[in-house]
């Protein structure tokens, strides 16, 4: 996966929408929170990964999702 970058959260000042959902339900505050981007490139695709992650709870990829950006 490249160009990993923080789109929503504290740290980017855009809010985090699901951010007090996701605190209540795993753990910490809300304020802890980001939502990721990604690029997955293959031999005939590139996709865009999204996924919200937590620095202290783990490096999981809770609520993620993986979309098709094209053919190459």
């Amino acid at each position: 996966m490249t160009d990993v970058h923080v789109i929503a959260g504290e740290r980017v000042r855009v809010p985090h929408r699901i951010a007090a959902d996701l605190a209540a339900e795993y753990g910490d505050s809300a304020a802890e929170w980001a939502k990721k981007v990604g690029k997955i490139d293959s031999a005939r695709y590139v996709f865009d990964a999204h996924w919200v992650e937590h620095p202290v709870i783990g490096r999981l990829g809770y609520k993620s999702s993986v979309k098709e950006r094209g053919r190459r």
